[in-house]
């Protein structure tokens, strides 16, 4: 057995008690226990250090897992809109037609009674492009004799009658040809509410502002073809106006502003520049990377053209 030294006379001791002081003296612990507890100690911390670690590296990859899943579907979406806002069909201006000549009113031109003939009427767009100082419309009248002199039997001579036919005269102002160096002149058929025909009519297709997205909506199924896949995806524009179309918009003060037939005309054509419109845009992936075929601003076919067309 090992010596030790009392603790209370610091005499030797080889037992349990002092053979000076007969005080009890505690063993010391075994080496053997001492050294395994020590070994036995760092293992153990050890094994939950590497099942920490463990339980750590998998939650990072869980969460890089779902990370990168998230930034795949927002680059996903930050693309095909990128996608849409780039494409040439998405930077055609927003546009509606102006009539270039007079058409003929709801129910006919002739008033039965007095045989004359009224002028006709512009397109509503006309008469707010006038408010504007682009348009000058004028209405001119000229007569006509219908039926020669016959002899009654009165004596008296009937010299036929005289009927007055109105005509619409719609020109530019020195301001409107220089505005309408940007404008497209058009010739197509007339129809509303039955009046009209096939005949052309002359026409202005005005510029009045440019599509805005507003955001991505639903994306449609892939659909696997030969040597590609396609996918429609849905979003949402809404009309930025220029200064031109900013008198159209029903929701602004150049609006608000206008004469009481100007404003009423602008209202009948229902554009504002805070309404949302749906559109799909239809898109082709081919080694990887998606493309942009076409862009539909109206798949629903109802409110919003984009050529606005009151007609």
């Amino acid at each position: 057995m090992d010596s030790k030294t009392c603790h209370f006379c610091g005499h030797e001791v080889s037992g349990l008690y002092c053979p000076v002081c007969k005080a009890r003296v505690a063993p010391p612990a075994p080496a053997f226990e001492m050294e395994e507890s020590a070994k036995r100690a760092p293992a153990g911390s050890r094994a939950g250090l590497w099942l920490v670690a463990g339980v750590a590296l998998v939650a990072l990859v869980g969460v890089a897992f779902l990370l990168k899943s998230r930034a795949g579907a927002a680059n996903g979406t930050t693309a095909f809109a990128e996608l849409i806002r780039n494409s040439q069909q998405f930077k055609t201006p927003v546009t509606l037609k102006a009539s270039r000549q007079q058409l003929p009113r709801a129910g006919g031109n002739f008033a039965l009674a007095t045989r004359d003939v009224p002028a006709g009427v512009a397109s509503p767009a006309v008469y707010v492009l006038e408010a504007q100082g682009l348009i000058a419309i004028t209405t001119n009248t000229s007569e006509s004799r219908i039926g020669g002199d016959t002899s009654l039997a009165s004596g008296k001579v009937f010299q036929g009658f005289v009927t007055k036919s109105g005509y619409l005269d719609i020109q530019l102002t020195e301001r409107g040809r220089q505005e309408a160096a940007g404008w497209e002149a058009i010739e197509e058929p007339y129809h509303s509410a039955g009046v009209g025909g096939a005949q052309p009519v002359a026409w202005w297709r005005i510029p009045v502002g440019s599509h805005e997205v507003v955001r991505l909506g639903k994306a449609g199924t892939v659909k696997k073809e030969i040597g590609k896949e396609t996918l429609d995806v849905e979003f949402f524009w809404r009309w930025q106006p220029n200064e031109i179309g900013a008198a159209f918009d029903t929701t602004g003060a150049a609006f608000a502003a206008l004469p009481e037939k100007a404003r009423q005309s602008a209202a009948s054509i229902r554009m504002s520049s805070r309404e949302e419109h749906r559109g799909v845009a239809h898109m082709e992936r081919y080694a990887g990377d998606w493309k942009l075929v076409t862009v539909d601003f109206t798949p629903d076919k109802h409110n919003l053209f984009n050529s606005f067309n009151p007609y």
